[in-house]
């Protein structure tokens, strides 16, 4: 509706425009012509004039060509089917009606009689203008100039014939003028809409009925008027002055939102597009201005409550999404303590049973070997020696399964302790290894880790089972992100007092949209990060750490963590 609004005044104030430019038109129309006239025929002459910036041909004192341009060659072969050359007898290029005309002619301007000449020839009028040329104070020839005055002498007939039928036209457009001016005037008013046209000084030429009552006075009143007289000296009123400048110079349309003081203390939002438009030749500036406040205070409004409703979104993200990590690492929690616990009691059994076991085992053979039976029957000494070797590497064997169980067993409770235990300082280099040995066994040879760590790196302080359950979510993106075959580089380092965990795997490569996108929870593309990956990212930053993702070059990904280091007391 704005719109259509500033287009209507547009219109209204570009007719008002034309019409004053008519009627100032034709008030002017007789001396108009009159100047117009002068005006072609100093444009003839400059065109005439327009080769090399000389006489258009020059004469000898026996009337042969001195020089010519080619305007004049041009104009004599069409006329009259001659071409002039040099030291050819000028008059010899006329018919001979005219020749005998242009030697008079040619003969007083010779003797200095005649300087300027206008006479018609056929029907033609010609303007000749001579000039004598000396050489040791003598004349020797002359040089000529013509102008068509045909087309002025024709209009001044015309002008002559209609002048009276002109000033009727113009008291009659006069008084269509006033009409109109009127009734667009009345237009205008009823605009609510501020419309105003100010010209280069800052006077108003034109304003409708809603400006005037703006500064608490009458349309004529404002008429003349200039801004600063009007609103006195406030703080804009340079650059809204400066505005006018650049647009009057620029042409540049100005589209603008600003909050006004009314005269009754009131604030008001006005939009305000300002264009350049030309009248009478003069450049000025036509403005419209609508008032928007009731449409701004909405804005606001829709605004403040968007922002209260995007606020309210992000923390149930926020609740949720702790909810989900708190209830996610319970419950492996719960469930692996119950499997630990179940696991742990048989391991134990084995573990603590293959030390007596190799120690029967060895009195069992000195016992054998004591007997002397095998001294008697060498087949049955070697026999046994190979069977005490096997059952002796079996039990190492099955002692070297026990202790790896224990080692993943223990992984495990540390992986699974409570979400809700306080923060402690934290050994990176020992949870990243204990969560590398807990994956190591289901990667068999698909995926090599390779570990490296930096000696007496400096602790974290973070909730144990929160770090781990970091970098394994870190390294399940990393086993993912391989296809096929493939490594992964774990290396730990401090840089300025921060500790430093990356994680590289050269698998196949992500895409930016998804890379930017990864710690979101609930992205839907990223299948195998976006959880897991948006937990850790909250974990690291409420640690006042960070985390990035960034692809490799050629391929593979890269995951750098950054956590400020403690110092033990």
């Amino acid at each position: 509706m704005i719109t259509m609004d500033i287009t209507l005044a547009t219109l209204i104030v570009v007719s008002i425009v034309v019409s004053l430019f008519i009627y100032s038109r034709s008030k002017k129309s007789i001396s108009g012509l009159k100047e117009e006239l002068n005006l072609q025929k100093s444009l003839f002459t400059s065109l005439v004039d327009v080769n090399e910036g000389k006489t258009e041909y020059a004469l000898d004192d026996q009337f042969r060509y001195l020089y010519f341009n080619p305007l004049h060659a041009d104009k004599i072969r069409k006329l009259y089917g001659s071409f002039p050359e040099k030291g050819m007898d000028g008059l010899s290029v006329f018919p001979e009606i005219f020749a005998s005309q242009y030697r008079v002619l040619y003969e007083k301007a010779l003797s200095g009689e005649l300087t300027q000449h206008t006479q018609k020839i056929g029907d033609q009028y010609l303007h000749f203008d001579f000039s004598r040329i000396f050489s040791n104070e003598k004349t020797i020839g002359i040089s000529v100039q013509v102008s068509y005055m045909t087309e002025k002498m024709v209009l001044e007939e015309e002008l002559d014939k209609y002048r009276h039928d002109l000033e009727e036209m113009v008291v009659t457009r006069t008084k269509d003028v006033i009409k109109q001016r009127n009734f667009f005037q009345t237009t205008i008013d009823e605009d609510p809409n501020f419309i105003f046209v100010r010209n280069k000084l800052g006077e108003y030429v034109l304003v409708n009925k809603a400006v005037a009552e703006s500064f608490k006075k009458t349309v004529k009143e404002v008429i003349g008027s200039d801004l600063k007289s009007l609103v006195g000296n406030k703080s804009n009123l340079e650059s809204y002055l400066e505005e006018d400048q650049e647009i009057l110079e620029t042409g540049k349309e100005v589209h603008s939102e600003s909050r006004h003081t009314w005269h009754d203390g009131s604030q008001r939002w006005l939009f305000t597009k300002k264009k350049r438009i030309s009248v009478n030749n003069e450049f000025m500036v036509l403005g419209v201005q609508s008032d928007i406040t009731y449409l701004k205070e909405t804005q606001e409004n829709l605004e403040h409550t968007n922002k209260e409703l995007t606020e309210t979104l992000e923390n149930l993200k926020e609740m949720q999404l702790k909810f989900v990590s708190s209830e996610k690492i319970a419950s492996i929690g719960l469930l692996t303590s119950g499997f630990i616990h179940e696991i742990n009691n048989p391991i134990n059994y084995v573990a603590g049973n293959i030390a007596p076991l190799l120690r029967d085992f060895e009195d069992l053979k000195s016992w054998v070997r004591e007997s002397g039976y095998l001294e008697t029957n060498e087949k049955v000494k070697e026999e046994f020696d190979i069977t005490s070797y096997e059952i002796h590497e079996l039990l190492k064997g099955v002692k070297a399964g026990a202790n790896k169980i224990s080692e993943l067993v223990v992984n495990l409770r540390n992986l699974t302790l409570s979400p809700y235990d306080d923060k402690s300082l934290c050994d990176v280099n020992f949870h990243m290894s204990s969560t590398v040995a807990l994956l190591k066994p289901a990667l068999k040879d698909k995926i090599v880790i390779t570990e490296d760590y930096q000696q007496s790196l400096p602790k974290i302080e973070a909730i144990p089972s929160h770090i781990q359950q970091v970098f394994l979510n870190i390294l399940d993106i990393a086993i993912h992100n391989i296809v096929e075959k493939g490594t992964i580089l774990v290396k730990t380092y401090t840089d300025e007092h921060k500790v430093i965990i990356l994680v590289e795997d050269d698998g196949k490569e992500i895409d930016n949209e998804d890379l930017a996108r990864m710690v979101d929870p609930f992205n839907k593309k990223a299948e195998n990060t976006g959880l897991g990956l948006a937990i850790s990212y909250r974990t690291i930053r409420k640690l006042g750490g960070q985390i990035s993702v960034n692809n490799l070059t050629p391929k593979g990904t890269r995951f750098l963590i950054s956590l400020p280091g403690k110092e033990e007391n």
